[in-house]
């Protein structure tokens, strides 16, 4: 073994690295924190482009991608916390916020509302976050909110939400999602003032903007489904007939849904216990399917086994049967009575057990 020497340093070689090196130096460690976001922030856009390529013929759009979104929300967080004066960090933060994946369980998911929440107060408040981050964000987390109206308990929380959505429609009429958001409205109306739910769809009704005005109409169509029993007819994806008049005298959820939504997703296993429950004592579920990709469908059903009918057409948002009832949101539960009429529109899955239950005994 080499014993360990001592170096001695010539004084002028002493001189030169304090006078110029240790400047140098300063400069090195000055660019490689931006080098290092810089290729951060690469591989930031790298899944963003895979997040935007379509999944594999047949396969499951939300298991496919959860792993690229569950990165992307990692680097995104990491980003925006580890570069304080990027401009950058605010896209970054934004993507935290719409990258967030949602559990099931309502505690976990209103500590995730709160962070959120947060986040989109500080890309609003910042000075320097672009005008159409801080739109984007706003968007973002209303429509989050609309996705979990299970989440607001208070009929304050729901006039404080319904009010923003308001306000997002008027400083943004020429926002991309503004047509959605406006009739959607309706379903936090339904919780706030339920006595103000038709007079606003009537009004959206005759909105110049066609698309709002459509929606508008489909949705007055669901009120008046209470007033005769629905006579649907339709091939299911398994090849069984389904005809709704041959259903009468059981009680039947129809679940609007897809298999690339997460949030229909979360909510099925609700479903499906509430179909092993009630359906010998005269239940069933009719699911009217948004996805386009056939076998993706068909191989999900399969996988889950999921034993109700299910309506599929390929046309996604293009159905008949969701461009009729206006349907702007999945996952989207009515529930139909014995009769064949329409009781209940908007069910949230956390009331399927009780309000089931009643219409069964009832």
């Amino acid at each position: 073994m080499t014993p360990f020497r001592p170096v001695t340093v010539n004084p002028a070689l002493r001189w030169f690295a304090t006078v110029l090196l240790l400047p140098l130096a300063g400069t090195l460690l000055a660019v490689e924190p931006s080098t290092q976001a810089d290729e951060h922030w690469r591989q930031i856009k790298e899944l963003q482009q895979q997040l935007s390529q379509p999944a594999p013929k047949g396969a499951n759009e939300v298991e496919f991608f959860a792993p690229i979104k569950a990165q992307l929300h990692r680097d995104a967080t990491v980003f925006a916390t580890a570069s304080p004066q990027d401009p950058r960090r605010w896209e970054a933060k934004l993507l935290e916020i719409k990258t967030t994946n949602f559990p099931a369980p309502a505690p976990e998911r209103k500590v995730l509302f709160q962070a959120n929440e947060s986040a989109v107060a500080a890309i609003e408040a910042a000075e320097d976050a672009p005008p159409e981050i801080k739109q984007n964000a706003e968007r973002t987390i209303l429509f989050q909110h609309l996705d979990h109206l299970d989440l607001i308990d208070t009929l304050q929380e729901a006039t404080a939400i319904e009010k923003r959505m308001a306000a997002f429609v008027r400083e943004h009429p020429d926002d991309p999602k503004v047509a959605s958001m406006e009739v959607r409205r309706a379903d936090v109306l339904a919780r706030s003032d339920p006595a103000q739910v038709r007079p606003l769809l009537e009004q959206l009704a005759q909105n110049p903007n066609p698309k709002v005005a459509s929606v508008a109409r489909g949705r007055l169509a669901q009120i008046t489904l209470s007033k005769s029993a629905l006579d649907w007819k339709f091939t299911a994806v398994d090849g069984r007939a389904v005809d709704f008049t041959e259903l009468r005298g059981r009680v039947i959820l129809i679940d609007y849904w897809a298999t690339w939504c997460p949030d229909c997703l979360r909510a099925l296993p609700q479903v499906l216990a509430s179909y092993r429950k009630y359906h010998d004592q005269g239940f069933e579920v009719v699911g009217i399917s948004l996805d386009n990709d056939q076998e993706a469908l068909q191989s999900f059903l399969k996988k889950r086994d999921l034993p109700w009918l299910e309506y599929f057409d390929g046309k996604g948002w293009q159905s008949d049967v969701v461009t009729k009832y206006g349907v702007g949101g999945i996952p989207e539960m009515w529930l139909v009575g014995k009769d064949g009429c329409i009781v209940a529109t908007g069910v949230q899955s956390d009331e399927l057990d009780g309000k089931i239950g009643a219409l069964i005994g009832g």
